[in-house]
């Protein structure tokens, strides 16, 4: 006979590396730039309703490729929570009203950690429609992506769905391309401190 299951309330994310990120108050220094890109390659677009397996990480990138420059890497992790509380398509969000408490928080999180924005730039929501509706024309039989939006230009971009692990390293590559100057900067201050110290012989 099966022991009677007693509830239990959780308020944190288990991570891959073993750590635990709190829903109600995310700290933003567990939030690595590898846990989000390996979370999103493994989420689906779509509710998994897609012939290939599309994933959000490779969505990502592509938003981060149809925006300005200066919202790039906004556009690449805007959804950077659904790492930490899952990809739930509109409908189902719309009737969860504790699911936007939570996206913002993670959301408040991320943008203390990258440098981002506390709310998206208006290209960001733009790009991610048109992103839609590009992978709805390319990914989903049958539907009619065309009278979702009609407003919004649909864009020519040619989408080919890439497995997990290429996804994962697709996003990481161009994590790494837009802040490559971050890290420039960050080398030219070292080089400059490990001068210093040489020349104070502390080296």
């Amino acid at each position: 006979m099966s022991k009677k299951l007693t509830e239990r309330d959780f308020d944190y994310i288990h991570l891959r590396n073993g750590r635990r990120l709190l829903l109600t108050n995310p700290d933003p220094k567990l939030m690595d730039i590898e846990i989000i890109a390996h979370s999103l390659a493994n989420l689906c677009r779509f509710c998994g309703q897609v012939d290939k397996f599309y994933s959000v990480a490779q969505h990502s990138v592509l938003v981060s490729q149809l925006v300005p420059e200066k919202h790039a890497l906004a556009g690449l992790l805007h959804d950077a929570p659904e790492a930490f509380c899952g990809d739930l398509p509109k409908p189902i969000k719309q009737q969860c009203s504790g699911y936007e408490t939570i996206e913002n928080a993670l959301w408040k999180a991320l943008a203390k950690r990258y440098g981002l924005p506390k709310k998206l730039p208006k290209s960001v929501h733009y790009a991610d429609i048109q992103a839609l509706l590009v992978e709805a024309k390319t990914l989903l039989a049958g539907n009619d992506y065309k009278t979702w939006y009609p407003e919004v230009e649909l864009c020519d971009e040619v989408i080919i769905p890439l497995k997990p692990n290429e996804a994962k390293k697709l996003f990481l590559d161009r994590y790494e391309e837009l802040t490559v100057d971050d890290i420039e900067i960050d080398e030219e201050e070292l080089l400059l401190l490990e001068q210093v110290l040489k020349d104070k012989d502390y080296a």
